[in-house]
This record gives C-alpha cells, sequence and structure tokens, in this order.
C-alpha cells in the first residue's frame, strides 16, 4: 500500500518523484528514488519492531546491494549510490529470511 508518510524529507531539488509503498504486514518497505546522491531521510516507527535490512536495487542492472542493518522504530537518514538514475530503497524484516532483491531471487 502506499505510504508517503515514511518519508521525513527528500532535500534535493531533482527528486521531485520520490515514492513509498509497504507491506500490508510491514514485512518490507519500498522507496523509488529517480536520481542519484540523493538523501533521504525515512521514519520506520509505523513498521513492526525487530531488526531490518536495507538494500539498494538497481532496476538497470537488476542487482540488489546490502547497505545496511537498523531497528523499525528509527528514524533513517540514506543517500543514493552517486551515479545512475533510478534507484529502490528496499527495506525488510531481517527474520523474514529475504535475500537481496533482484536476479538471484528470482533463480534460487
Amino acid at each position: 500500500m502506499p505510504d508517503q508518510a515514511v518519508l521525513l524529507s527528500t532535500t534535493n531539488r531533482r527528486a521531485g518523484h520520490v515514492q513509498a509503498t509497504k507491506a500490508l504486514d510491514g514485512s518490507y518497505l519500498l522507496v523509488y528514488i529517480p536520481c542519484a546522491d540523493q538523501p533521504i531521510s525515512l521514519n520506520l516507527s509505523s513498521m513492526p519492531q525487530g531488526e531490518r535490512t536495507a538494500w539498494w536495487y538497481d532496476p538497470r542492472t537488476g542487482i540488489g546491494t546490502k547497505i545496511a542493518q537498523f531497528f523499525s522504530g528509527s528514524k533513517v537518514e540514506v543517500t543514493t549510490p552517486p551515479y545512475g538514475p533510478d534507484w529502490v530503497l528496499v527495506v525488510d524484516d531481517a527474520r523474514s529470511g529475504f535475500g537481496p532483491p533482484g536476479l538471484d531471487a528470482w533463480n534460487s
């Protein structure tokens, strides 16, 4: 379901179309960010308590890269990688056993 309330700030003037969505049960959050080198602040207090894993997913290559682990009640600041347009921040429940987003997830 759409959830723009998790976005505390999108400070870059180029980032006019940042979109967030999360699972109804809070097991994952996806945030689309259209530009590189974009700082984003998130409020994860609406997600169930527990450890979260964050990944950058590159839709150009289909590869997901783990960037951090943190707790769901926290406020988090991340910055997209410095190259390419289009990034997806994937935040999932560390207990879920989800692997990295991307091509390998479909081939497992």
